[in-house]
């Protein structure tokens, strides 16, 4: 039964290899573009005093929400 659980896992390490790696190159690149958003956001985290500067803190807001939302499928994948 060792043996057989054994040559399982030999035969399961090659294909976990490749996840892995497939794993990091679709990560790297939406770790980039989520780490570019959050700086963005911490840009966006002073209230604006007037009514032309909430709509427009707003307005940015929902770009950077619908950039997110865009990354989703790619969240779901990883």
């Amino acid at each position: 039964c060792r043996r057989g659980i054994k040559m399982h896992n030999l035969l399961m390490c090659p294909n976990l290899i490749l996840q892995h790696k497939n794993f990091d190159a679709g990560f790297a690149p939406l770790q980039k573009k989520l780490s570019a958003i959050k700086a963005k956001l911490d840009l966006e985290k002073e209230p604006r005093p007037d009514l032309l500067g909430k709509k427009t803190q707003l307005q940015r807001l929902q770009v950077h929400y619908s950039i997110v939302w865009q990354c989703y499928p790619q969240l779901i994948v990883i």
